[in-house]
């Protein structure tokens, strides 16, 4: 739902770090992925910067986690370091918070993992999920 909070998307056409660079300005940088692997792996997770990440994308990224596990009744695989570029560069640019989100696991399996048919409806319920926990994390960090 809208909360009257501006969002810019973009598509992703500009390189990893670019990309995250182009988030001067803004508080909150997400970038939205889901995983695919070989095997039966499903959950919920997200990544702040491991050599530049700060508390706020730690905890941003918590929030983020918990948040879609619980609605896409999966697991939480829980807040993680890595060195994407993407959050690289929106460190770079000076934002509040800067994560990766990774809202589920695509690959078409028994369950717990959503079938091919599902995967628009688990896209837009972990995206609601993944809005709600910016939007707490924006009135929790005001």
């Amino acid at each position: 739902a809208n909360q009257g909070v501006p969002v810019w998307v973009d598509d992703g056409k500009k390189g990893n770090y670019s990309a995250g660079h182009a988030s001067a300005g803004y508080d909150v940088f997400v970038s939205i992925h889901h995983n695919a692997v070989a095997g039966n792996a499903q959950g919920a997770e997200a990544f702040s910067h491991a050599g530049k990440g700060t508390q706020a994308d730690a905890a941003l990224a918590k929030a983020a986690a918990a948040t879609m596990a619980t609605e896409l009744g999966i697991r939480d695989r829980g807040a993680k370091l890595a060195s994407h570029g993407v959050t690289s560069g929106a460190r770079d640019a000076g934002v509040r918070a800067a994560i990766l989100a990774e809202v589920y696991f695509m690959q078409d399996q028994s369950p717990p993992n959503p079938p091919a048919s599902e995967f628009q409806d688990w896209s837009r319920r972990g995206g609601e999920a993944l809005g709600r926990a910016i939007h707490d994390w924006l009135i929790a960090n005001a």
